[in-house]
C-alpha cells in the first residue's frame, strides 16, 4: 500500500479512516478494479492534499473520470498519470468566494 506523504501528518487513524470511507464511496467498482490500490491511493492523496477545501465526493469523482480518460495509456503509467492529471484538475475547480460580512 502507497501512503501519500500527507498521509504522516494527518496521522495513521486519520489516514485509516479516510481509506474507510473512501472504499465505501468507490463501491464495488473500487473492490473489482485491478488498479483499486493506487485508485484508492490516488484519491486518498489528493484528499489529504485538498483537506477542508474539497469534500471526499468530488475528488473521488474527478479522479473516476480521470481514470475513464487515460483507459488507453499503458497500465503501468496509470497510477502517476492518474494522479498528476486529476490533481490539476482539482487546482481548476473554482474555490467559493468569501464573502464580506455587511
Amino acid at each position: 500500500m502507497r501512503w501519500c506523504t500527507e498521509v504522516a501528518r494527518i496521522g495513521a487513524l486519520t489516514a485509516l479512516i479516510i481509506r474507510v470511507n473512501i472504499l465505501k464511496v468507490l463501491g464495488d467498482e473500487g473492490a473489482m478494479s485491478s488498479q483499486s490500490h493506487s485508485y484508492a491511493d490516488t484519491v486518498e492523496c489528493l484528499f489529504a492534499e485538498f483537506e477542508g477545501r474539497l469534500p471526499l465526493p468530488l475528488v473521488s469523482a474527478v479522479v473516476h473520470e480521470c481514470r475513464e480518460q487515460l483507459s488507453c495509456s499503458p497500465e503501468t503509467a496509470i497510477p502517476e498519470l492518474l494522479e498528476r492529471l486529476a490533481r490539476q484538475r482539482l487546482k481548476d475547480v473554482p474555490q467559493p468566494v468569501p464573502t464580506l460580512g455587511v
